[in-house]
């Protein structure tokens, strides 16, 4: 048993060391470059994924050619009387890319992405291999329309909608024009393209600007390509700045501990040691819904306090697994190596919209502002984007190298937030999900994976707990034997406090009893804390585990799926589910019967009779009632888990049982030390060991105090003046 508890801790600790050396590898040299192309710039031959940004193209037969932008002043930039929008016909189709059909041998697509011809924007995007629901195919609705309001129509109430990535409002030369109403034509459908135009004319019906929204996707990818292009169709200069909608606003799934939407912005930042080289990060900027909709200011950023130099590299919005975040294609050089390009060249603003159709139920979604576009005669501007629309999953955006060179995997954050954060380390959930998925590949089953998790880690700290928990019994027996003495010394010096404590240390020693072993004790809680919590974290926002059933799936194999018991490791284990559910209090719903919080009670309950102290008839009134709130605490941790993910009540349950088997032996061995007589046997005294220097320092208070008493009594040394004798 030692030489396998050693070879596990040797196992882990140079894993440990393998992580630190992996963390520290990706920080060197070797990352990205990171470039900051300008708004505009010159069009060139590279290849789809190497196209700048923006680029500036000139019209072909365009003569004579235009001034450089340089040349303008803004006095040329004259208001463009009567400007609107061109109308096109109502009868628009909504194309539609991708599919929503889950099996990947016949569906190469990850989505089906449906466009409206209002704004030009997203209907909607359903994710063809996740689903709402554990039992039953139903593609999630990763971004929908939100509803904005209702007006009358022909004495009909009729809603009225705000689209995700929708263009929003256009100004040219000072006069701005909102388009998210308006209708876009729709120019070209293809199995994996679409394209709308618009339109803008002067109040002679000339046009203007010609705006095209072309989105693009392609199989086996959660990217959706967005490429716009403003073109200047006037003989004047055009100066436009173009804002649209970003990422709407993910729906909250249901969980134990509340909404966990988020708006995450991805920045550069420079580095310390070297400030020419800029790294992505998302710190401070994980900022949860509630915050964003309470803040004074709408603008997200940039940031009214921090560095000047940090440059807005994606914005996203995320839920409790799944993430839709607005970034600047990864360019690729002729080296192979990758160029990050910022986003805030193209957006430098970013601002939450807000509304409230239904009282105190408020809608959030984002809106990008772009600098301004200086567009020349006969020329155009093109905004090249993508969004990503899927899973928080860390076999991708910590693995596909553009994903790793925007560093995205920051999305992906195992944290519960509020007084745990502090006791959250990520390092630690992301090493348990490492071992659970290693468990799972080798057994294919995550239940089987996480109570193999539990042997490993009551393995490991089995050394320890065993120690501590003889420590806390034998001190209980102990104490109960010293009892009568501790208060025939209580009776002799308890007007002198001081004398009492040396006594009782005096005590202590000689009949080889340590009071800080009972605080050792509770070391492996302590030990255990971070575990707990950072499995708890790792367990609720994991996708792996979503709808991941236990034990293979052995209980919905028997009912042909029609029991929901421990199907999602992820949500409660639903053993007798109650259809509509009961409401409780602060919006949380009983929709089930649920059996594993029910067996950690009776497991707690014998646990607590195994691990409290006996009862001792030289206990005070108030030590016995903290001994039955002890009691009671325990039995109510349960009932605060009976809402939280199986996965995690599997674990606490299996982690319990083994505990009452180990406090099983440990009983078993103390009363072999007792039936030896070797119980209160003291132990040899170390020489500057703990107890040694607390008592050699308590030693020296003590004669320390005497002396000083001493002194006192005698009262202050009287000096006597002596007479100088004269020279």
């Amino acid at each position: 048993m030692q030489r396998l508890v050693i070879t596990l801790l040797l196992t882990l600790g140079a894993l440990v060391v393998l992580f630190a050396l992996t963390r520290l590898g990706s920080e060197t040299d070797d990352s990205p470059a990171v470039t900051s192309p300008q708004v505009v710039e010159q069009e060139g031959d590279a290849p789809a994924d190497g196209d700048p940004a923006a680029v500036v193209e000139q019209d072909p037969g365009a003569a004579p050619p235009p001034p450089p932008p340089g040349e303008v002043t803004p006095d040329d930039y004259a208001p463009i009387p009567g400007l609107a929008v061109q109308v096109v016909e109502e009868s628009q189709p909504d194309p539609t890319l991708g599919s929503t059909e889950p099996e990947e041998e016949t569906n190469p697509y990850t989505f089906e992405t449906q466009f409206t011809p209002f704004g030009a924007g997203v209907r909607h995007i359903l994710l063809s291999r996740y689903s709402t629901s554990a039992q039953q195919h139903e593609p999630y609705p990763l971004q929908q329309r939100l509803l904005f309001d209702y007006v009358q129509v022909g004495g009909e109430s009729v809603p009225t909608y705000r689209y995700p990535m929708a263009a929003y409002s256009v100004t040219v030369n000072g006069t701005r024009v909102y388009l998210y109403h308006q209708r876009w034509e729709v120019i070209e459908e293809t199995d994996t393209s679409a394209a709308f135009q618009l339109t803008l004319v002067n109040e002679d019906a000339e046009p203007v600007l010609r705006i095209t929204r072309t989105w693009e996707i392609a199989p086996d990818d959660y990217n959706i390509r967005l490429a716009q292009r403003l073109q200047n169709l006037s003989d004047q200069p055009l100066r436009v700045v173009f804002s649209q909608q970003g990422p709407g606003e993910m729906n909250q799934d249901p969980g134990y501990i509340g909404d966990q939407r988020h708006v995450v912005v991805g920045y550069l930042r420079p580095r310390r040691n070297q400030p020419e080289v800029k790294d992505p990060t998302t710190e401070d900027f994980y900022l949860s819904r509630r915050n964003i909709m309470g803040a004074e200011s709408p603008v997200i950023w940039p940031p009214v306090e921090g560095d000047p130099n940090r440059d807005l590299l994606w914005v996203a919005m995320t839920n409790r697994y799944f993430a839709a975040s607005l970034f600047v294609p990864v360019r690729e050089n002729e080296e192979g190596r990758l160029a990050v390009r910022p986003l805030e060249p193209l957006f430098p603003t970013v601002r939450r919209d807000t509304w409230e159709v239904q009282q105190d139920d408020p809608s959030l979604a984002l809106m990008l502002d772009s600098a301004p576009l200086e567009l020349t005669a006969n020329s155009a501007a093109t905004l090249r984007t993508k969004l990503y629309a899927g899973p928080k999953k860390p076999a991708l955006l910590k693995s596909e190298p553009h994903y790793v060179a925007l560093n995205m995997g920051q999305l992906i954050r195992y944290n519960l937030g509020g007084p745990c954060a502090i006791l959250t380390f990520a390092w630690l959930g992301e090493g348990l999900l490492a071992f659970l998925t290693f468990i799972h590949d080798v057994f294919m089953d995550w239940g089987l994976a996480i109570i193999l998790l539990v042997a490993v880690v009551r393995l490991v700290l089995h050394p320890l707990t065993k120690r501590s928990q003889i420590n806390m019994m034998k001190m209980g027996k102990q104490m109960q034997a010293l009892q009568p003495e501790i208060e025939r010394l209580k009776k002799k010096h308890g007007d002198d406090q001081k004398k009492l404590q040396q006594e009782m240390l005096k005590l202590y020693q000689e009949k080889g009893v340590n009071p800080f072993a009972m605080g050792l004790g509770c070391l492996p809680m302590f030990v255990q804390m971070p575990i707990w919590i950072a499995l708890y974290a790792m367990l609720y926002f994991a996708i792996e585990l979503r709808h991941s059933p236990a034990f293979w799936g052995v209980f919905q194999w028997i009912s042909n799926d029609a029991w929901p018991f421990l199907a999602d490791l992820s949500d409660q284990d639903r053993f007798i589910p109650f259809g509509d559910g009961i409401p409780l209090f602060f919006g949380f719903t009983l929709s089930s019967l649920n059996l594993l919080p029910l067996l950690m009670m009776v497991v707690f309950y014998f646990q607590q009779k195994y691990m409290a102290p006996p009862p001792n008839p030289n206990m005070t009134d108030e030590q016995k009632m903290q001994q039955k709130m002890m009691r009671y605490m325990i039995m109510i941790f349960p009932v605060i888990l009976y809402l939280a993910p199986s996965g995690l009540n599997l674990y606490i349950l299996a982690s319990t049982s083994v505990g009452i088997f180990e406090s099983m032996r440990v009983r078993a061995h103390l009363k072999e030390l007792e039936d030896q007589g070797k119980l209160f046997q003291p132990k040899k005294k170390k020489e500057g060991g703990l107890w040694d220097r607390l008592q050699k320092a308590a030693e020296q208070q003590q004669k320390a105090m005497e002396e000083k008493q001493a002194q006192t009594e005698r009262g202050p040394k009287k000096v006597k003046n002596k007479k100088k004798k004269k020279p």
